[in-house]
């Protein structure tokens, strides 16, 4: 969990949180509810940004790493699976960022393609009921240009993160694979993944299904890994 969450705060910076600030801006956006929050890093940069957040993660290493590294008066953490979240009441905006989305197919461990498709559609309603009438869903996902084409390769250094893979997708059986090998301060690690792949189409229908039809993909120059998709309730 470490690798991921170390990529993470390499891929997305302080850049990234101001472009998606001034994307929360645009909408009237106050309050953030972030679905799969995992460190925390992003969250916290909106936090000092003025925005009111919170955010859920299944993973306690993950909800344990934000809240021994990224604390702020606006912005609290919960040990919690995303569907669990009933008593959080409405927020102005709902994220759920990373490509975090694909993996409600394997929280067991097993990527279970059958089960997937309700996972997602139950996810994406979820992320509806905890919006605000006018509220904004930022959702991402593996790009339709990726996804013809195969997968990508995948070239990180920064500072003293280095990692070299990539990303396989087969869209026959739904399957996206990830790895990689990579160094942290001078500590070698390898990281393999694989959850189910959901294409741009998959999420609009589920939007559109629970009654969203304001549906777009805005484009943010520091978001080079996904497709971003919109929608406001």
């Amino acid at each position: 969990m470490t690798e991921w969450i170390t990529l993470s705060e390499t891929l997305y910076g302080e850049a990234y949180v101001d472009e998606l600030s001034d994307l929360l801006r645009q909408h009237d956006v106050k309050t953030v509810l972030e679905c799969g929050c995992g460190g925390g890093h992003v969250l916290y940069g909106l936090a000092k940004q003025g925005f009111s957040c919170v955010g859920v993660d299944d993973c306690a290493e993950a909800i344990e790493s934000a809240n021994r590294r990224y604390t702020h008066p606006n912005l609290r953490y919960l040990h919690r699976n995303w569907l669990d979240t009933p008593d959080l009441g409405t927020s102005d905006s709902v994220i759920c960022r990373g490509n975090s989305l694909s993996c409600v197919a394997s929280w067991d461990g097993r990527l279970d393609h059958k089960k997937a498709e309700d996972a997602i559609r139950g996810s994406i309603k979820c992320f509806s009921d905890r919006l605000r009438e006018g509220g904004l869903l930022y959702l991402d996902t593996t790009s339709e240009s990726e996804i013809q084409s195969g997968g990508r390769t995948i070239q990180v250094d920064s500072g003293s993160f280095h990692l070299t893979g990539r990303t396989k997708n087969e869209l026959e059986t739904r399957t996206r694979r990830t790895w990689g090998d990579g160094e942290i301060d001078g500590e070698r690690f390898s990281v393999r993944s694989i959850s189910y792949l959901i294409t741009p189409d998959d999420i609009i229908g589920s939007l559109q299904a629970c009654g969203m039809h304001t549906v777009w993909n805005p484009h943010l120059r520091t978001e080079p890994n996904y497709q971003i998709i919109c929608a406001i309730k």
